[in-house]
């Protein structure tokens, strides 16, 4: 009978840390739910709305899941960094991972610098 008392209870741990481990798992999923194409990264992280990255000049913008455009990406201004006296803008933007629901993009600017973006 102690046999069984002692795996019941082992049972029932293992299922806990297992639906914990579940739910953890699905909450990632939704977070890093990315895709990346040759012109732009779209971000799934709000159910029906997806920030958009324009990769060329690092412009963003918001639609829906189902493409309608809610906030679109400005047609011609971007990213510009580096000194206030001689600004470069964004060239090209790679994704490069999410941790902790932060997402991180490799951004090369027309002067050949590359800066990280969190």
């Amino acid at each position: 009978m102690k046999h069984i008392t002692l795996l019941s209870k082992l049972l029932k741990g293992l299922t806990f840390i297992g639906s914990f481990i579940l739910i953890q798992q699905c909450a990632y999923g939704q977070i890093s739910n990315i895709t990346e194409g040759e012109d732009k990264i779209i971000i799934r992280n709000r159910p029906g709305i997806e920030f958009v990255v324009i990769k060329k000049g690092f412009r963003y913008g918001f639609q829906k899941t189902d493409g309608k455009i809610m906030v679109p990406a400005h047609p011609v201004s971007g990213l510009l960094a580096g000194d206030p006296e001689k600004l470069s803008q964004a060239k090209t933007t790679k994704y490069i991972g999410a941790k902790d629901s932060i997402y991180s993009f490799e951004v090369t600017l027309e002067n050949k610098n590359t800066i990280i973006l969190l």
